[in-house]
């Protein structure tokens, strides 16, 4: 079986096939599923010395969105109830507000990070 030449970054990204300039390559047996995972635009990289196809960072980023507008849309109820419940007693609950809103900010920020190493936030309970 013929081997051909996948060529990867620093960070172990493949960005190129065949005979390209560079000494970071490495060769692979399953080059022609390689060739397809590239061409689909999935991320390919090289971990330890073996090749590792992933979903591309677009699509992992579009899931991370999709689960980021799930938990903003829990929070718009939370939003609801507390207010309501504050309509109801007369009195703002700013504490709630305060960690509602840092909430809410952090998960909107969540698509700044990282798609494939997401820290996600957590609403902090009231201690009262």
């Amino acid at each position: 079986m013929s081997k051909n030449k996948l060529h990867y970054d620093d960070a172990g990204y493949v960005y190129g096939y065949g005979d390209l300039p560079g000494t970071q390559f490495i060769e692979v047996d399953n080059f022609e599923e390689a060739l397809q995972a590239f061409s689909s635009r999935k991320s390919l990289r090289i971990v330890d010395g073996e090749l590792v196809i992933e979903v591309s960072r677009e699509e992992k980023l579009k899931d991370v969105t999709r689960a980021r507008d799930e938990l903003l849309a829990e929070s718009d109820l939370l939003r609801v109830r507390l207010l309501d419940s504050e309509d109801i007693s007369g009195t703002i609950d700013t504490a709630s507000r305060q960690r509602l809103a840092a909430y809410r900010q952090a998960l909107r920020d969540v698509t700044l990070q990282d798609p494939f190493a997401v820290n996600w936030p957590t609403l902090e309970a009231n201690d009262e």
